[in-house]
C-alpha cells in the first residue's frame, strides 16, 4: 500500500512537473516581454522543477541513495534534458512555411534530426555487419566495439 502511494506521489510529481514546463512554454511564447523577461522566467521555471524533481524523487523512493544524493545540478540537468527534448518535439513538428515563405530554421532542424537518426542506424548496421562478416580478429574487435566508436 505504501509503495502504491509513493508511486502515485511520483507520478503526480512528474505530471506538476510537467505542467508547470508547459505553463512556462505557454506563458513564454504567448507574452509581449522582451527576450531577457522571458529568459530569466524560463530559468526560474527550470529550477522550481528541479528541486520538485529532486524532492518528488527523496519522497517516493524513501529517500534513496540516487535521489538523496542527487545534487542540485543533476536534478537540473535531468530537468532541463526533459524540456530540450519536450521542445524539440515540438519544434519538429512545426510547419515548415508561413504563409507561402519558407521557414529555414525548422527545415534545418528537421533535416539535422533525420540525419542523425540515419547516421545512427548506419552505424548500428556497421557494428551488426562487422560482428558477423570478416577475419576472426576483426569480429573480436566489432564485438567489443561501443556503438559510439562505430559511429
Amino acid at each position: 500500500m505504501t509503495r502504491q502511494i509513493f508511486q502515485g506521489t511520483l507520478g503526480a510529481l512528474i505530471v506538476f512537473a510537467i505542467l508547470l514546463a508547459v505553463c512556462a512554454f505557454v506563458l513564454l511564447s504567448w507574452t509581449s516581454l522582451s527576450f531577457v523577461p522571458k529568459a530569466l522566467l524560463l530559468v526560474i521555471a527550470l529550477i522550481a522543477a528541479a528541486y520538485i524533481f529532486r524532492f518528488g524523487g527523496q519522497l517516493a523512493f524513501g529517500n534513496r541513495p540516487f535521489f538523496r544524493d542527487m545534487p542540485f545540478g543533476v536534478a537540473f540537468g535531468f530537468v532541463l534534458a526533459a524540456a530540450l527534448l519536450v521542445f524539440g518535439v515540438w519544434y519538429y513538428f512545426q510547419p515548415t512555411d508561413t504563409d507561402g515563405v519558407p521557414r529555414a530554421g525548422v527545415i534545418f532542424f528537421r533535416w539535422a534530426v533525420q540525419g542523425f537518426v540515419i547516421f545512427a542506424v548506419a552505424a548500428f548496421l556497421f557494428r551488426v555487419l562487422g560482428r558477423s562478416i570478416g577475419t576472426e580478429g576483426s569480429k573480436k574487435l566489432f564485438r567489443s566495439m561501443p556503438l559510439t566508436a562505430a559511429f
